[in-house]
């Protein structure tokens, strides 16, 4: 996919997602296992936010270039404020569930696009 097509959807995505919460908010705050849930949705804002600068970034700047600490931090309070926006522990579950799917991003990232030399093992 090419990085407009995926700025474009990411973007929808995010909308989707935040108006989504937004809509459904008193329901997402009326139990704890609502409020759990309305973190771990909260983390996807994370995960699109960040796929969408990223996607911005390799427009601009070539398709070499990887995201930093930056745009790691600024997705990760967008995604935080809008879980607030529902429930305080909301933000605290999606804050642990964006580190958790940075990591598995990261760990996916590093086995596609690391090159590796013929004959050699991947460290571990």
């Amino acid at each position: 996919m090419n990085n407009i097509r995926t700025l474009v959807l990411c973007t929808l995505t995010t909308i989707l997602i935040y108006a989504g919460m937004q809509m459904f908010s008193k329901q997402l705050a009326s139990s704890q296992p609502m409020t759990l849930i309305a973190g771990f949705i909260g983390s996807h804002i994370f995960v699109f936010v960040l796929t969408g600068i990223n996607s911005i970034e390799r427009m601009m700047l070539g398709d070499e270039f990887q995201s930093h600490v930056y745009e790691v931090v600024f997705s990760i309070g967008l995604a935080a404020f809008a879980s607030v926006l529902v429930h305080r522990v909301s933000m605290t579950v999606c804050v642990l569930c964006s580190l958790t799917a940075l990591y598995y991003m990261n760990k996916i990232s590093e086995d596609k696009y690391t090159k590796k030399a013929k004959g050699t093992k991947k460290q571990t």
